[in-house]
């Protein structure tokens, strides 16, 4: 493809001018993108170690996801949204569990009771549910850079938008954050497109 043009293409000195400069400037916008598509494989941070806790006391760690796509959906019972989409997600979690795709529903409710309910009303929701560990509170508070550095406050109160989603990659890289359940038809094809891609 011929970029820049040497010779005028048209009668005007000027008009010659403005067709060289506007193919330069073509060439170096293409140069950028081409750049950023190049090097954009190496702009996804590690993701800080996970360590949650699931309902039953078990402890789920970074060393049992390595190789998997992980979903981490924060969420809590009291969030109308939250809720809404649940089933998708859950549907998710089932088409491509033999894939490697992993779904950790990471709960922030501060009334036990009440999620416990929940989840004997709704056993399939996720693959897991899980309960932050003091650690996750501020590690994933600093990568959602909230207030506090916490998701969840000394006094309980949740700095993080209910759902957030935090997509991490087979090598434990954050893909990707979503703040709002706006965000959930990208979250679903995002997680579709590294199944494919297997990424």
């Amino acid at each position: 493809m011929r970029w820049i043009t040497a010779t005028p293409v048209h009668d005007s000195p000027a008009a010659g001018r403005t067709a060289i400069r506007g193919s330069y400037l073509h060439a170096v916008a293409t140069a950028l993108v081409l750049s950023a598509i190049a090097t954009s494989g190496m702009a996804r941070p590690a993701a800080p170690p996970i360590r949650l806790q699931r309902l039953d006391g078990a402890p789920v760690a970074s060393a049992d996801l390595k190789g998997k796509v992980v979903l981490l959906d924060l969420w809590a019972t009291w969030c109308a949204p939250c809720l809404a989409g649940l089933p998708r997600i859950a549907e998710l979690q089932a088409r491509y569990v033999r894939r490697g795709l992993v779904v950790l529903g990471v709960a922030l409710d501060d009334d036990r009771g009440k999620l416990d309910a929940y989840m004997a009303r709704h056993p399939s929701s996720f693959a897991a549910v899980v309960l932050p560990t003091r650690d996750f509170n501020t590690a994933y508070g600093r990568v959602l850079r909230l207030k506090e550095e916490r998701i969840v406050a000394a006094d309980k109160l949740i700095n993080a938008n209910l759902p957030t989603w935090i997509l991490i990659d087979r090598k434990g890289r954050i893909a990707s954050i979503h703040k709002s359940s706006a965000d959930e038809p990208k979250v679903i094809a995002e997680i579709e497109q590294m199944m494919k891609s297997g990424v």
